[in-house]
């Protein structure tokens, strides 16, 4: 690899300035740039290109979310935090638990095998556009019937971005004593309990919804190729 001099960014403006510099180091490089992807700020280094904290935290934060998002992310983390007394950790069951239990002081609740409400509108109007496309027998003379005594049924999966946050939860009996965990499923229970275990399990969506972003050990691994990764089988080279 050429031996280049080092590039320190440390604002929007160096940013900018040295973007032509940037983009050809990548281009020269497209095995790097593919890990952009996984990692931008490790990717950049590997071409002696620098960020600031200020600005790695610009760069990893705009490829996980948009802008409305990223702003919604940050009200809900400064909101939780400082009800908390430190960073939310919205996906950790057992923060969860202790945050609800006991700086909420909530009432622990009976879930047992009941499951959070999602709602298929999207799934069922694909469902309604592919009914009135398939071909009916009779209806065309390039229609055959196929007997081949064979089924099939599409069953959709439930997913975070069909989840309702909207509609009501159901009433449960209270739990007996604090649960040690409270998964994300389990969180969905407590939304309409207080206004922050809303706030959380919203929170708890936009996370698991981000882009992911590897780990240093990670994402040495995926370079060197221990490790696989989608983006390194299907991208194959990144124009800027």
């Amino acid at each position: 690899m050429e031996d280049y001099e080092l590039i320190i960014i440390n604002s929007h403006r160096a940013l900018a300035a040295k973007q032509e510099e940037i983009a050809a180091r990548f281009e020269k490089y497209p095995e790097i740039a593919r890990l952009l992807f996984i990692n931008p700020v490790l990717a950049f280094l590997d071409l002696k290109i620098e960020l600031s904290d200020k600005m790695s935290h610009h760069v990893l934060h705009t490829i996980q979310h948009s802008t409305a998002t990223r702003e919604r992310r940050l009200e809900l983390e400064e909101r939780l935090q400082k009800a908390a007394g430190e960073p939310p950790k919205p996906n950790n069951a057992e923060w969860a638990s202790n945050f609800l239990f006991d700086s909420l002081k909530l009432q622990p609740l009976s879930v047992g095998q009941k499951q959070p409400k999602y709602h298929n509108e999207r799934n069922l109007a694909i469902v309604a556009r592919l009914k009135k496309l398939r071909t009916q027998p009779g209806k065309s003379k390039y229609a055959r019937r196929i007997s081949t005594g064979m089924g099939f049924r599409i069953g959709w999966k439930n997913t975070l971005r069909q989840l309702d946050l909207e509609s009501p939860v159901p009433k449960l009996k209270p739990a007996s004593k604090k649960p040690k965990t409270v998964p994300f499923e389990e969180l969905y229970f407590y939304k309409e309990s207080h206004p922050l275990a809303r706030d959380l399990l919203e929170l708890s969506i936009i996370y698991q919804r981000s882009f992911p972003i590897h780990t240093g050990d990670s994402y040495r691994k995926i370079k060197s190729g221990a490790k696989s990764n989608p983006f390194s089988s299907w991208i194959k080279a990144v124009r800027f």
